[in-house]
């Protein structure tokens, strides 16, 4: 399993994070709602966890 420090956690979650932002915007922007739904959940998923 890697090992890595907390801090370099946090900026690949912020990453990630942003990277779903994106994603639902160009979906929004372009009439793909289906994932819209997924997309959210997966947010809530992260913040959950405490991402």
């Amino acid at each position: 399993m890697l090992k890595v420090s907390p801090y370099s956690c946090n900026i690949i979650e912020v990453h990630v994070l942003m990277s779903l932002d994106k994603i639902e915007v160009f979906c929004m922007k372009n009439g793909i709602s289906d994932l819209a739904p997924e997309l959210a959940a997966a947010k809530a998923e992260c913040l959950i966890h405490g991402l």
